[in-house]
């Protein structure tokens, strides 16, 4: 399958901002049945990147879709640290209940409200059983118990976030990156009726209409 991506770039006020334009064109209408176009931009600023995402729906219908973000940060920063030195730090939405879920042979499954939602320390086994997947948290901070370095993901209006590592089954540790991923969508339900229109977090776009969102990293 052919995939064509035009890239744009520019420096707008000692901004650096960065355009990819995807374009269905007619390509995936056997597997997709929807003609789109979708413009990511990066936009460095300071200490910090912002990611804005655009997606307009050039169907003539109704179109369903998702779409999400796998930045991974490489750990420990600094030298003279291991995993075990970091932690994860959550910001829950201030209205909204945090629900927690799991994934079992690629499949999500709710485990209900997480009350206590505040740290979490990374661990070798953190991952063993795949990702974490929370809805409802605008912001997840990785940083260090040792120095000031860290990162700050904030993702404020998503509906959902994963944090996932590849876990090495053969020594039992992690790799030495964790990734945090603020989605629009998720991965299908163990109960999915298969309906695209039914699909669990899916997003739908009147024809015409146009889908923004952005989140932010911002690195200490």
């Amino acid at each position: 399958m052919a995939f064509c991506v035009t890239l744009y770039s520019m420096w707008i006020s000692r901004q650096q901002q960065t355009f990819l334009v995807f374009e269905s064109a007619g390509r995936f209408i056997n597997v997709y049945p929807y003609e789109f176009k979708v413009i990511i931009r990066y936009i460095l600023k300071g200490d910090s990147l912002i990611v804005q995402w655009e997606i307009v729906n050039e169907s003539k219908d109704e179109m369903y879709f998702s779409i999400g973000a796998h930045p991974a940060f490489k750990i420990p920063l600094v030298e003279n640290e291991t995993i075990e030195d970091y932690s994860l730090n959550f910001t829950p939405a201030a209205t909204k209940n945090v629900i927690e879920y799991e994934l079992k042979n690629s499949l999500i499954h709710e485990r209900g409200t997480a009350n206590d939602i505040s740290t979490i320390q990374l661990t070798h086994s953190l991952f063993a059983h795949d990702a974490l997947v929370y809805s409802n948290i605008e912001q997840i901070t990785l940083v260090s118990n040792k120095s000031s370095h860290g990162v700050e993901v904030m993702s404020k209006n998503f509906p959902f976030v994963g944090i996932w590592s590849k876990y090495m089954d053969a020594d039992g540790t992690m790799a030495p990156f964790v990734c945090i991923e603020p989605w629009y969508g998720i991965a299908d339900t163990y109960n999915t009726s298969g309906n695209m229109k039914e699909k669990f977090g899916v997003n739908m776009l009147e024809t015409g209409e146009t889908f923004q969102a952005e989140y932010k990293m911002k690195f200490k």
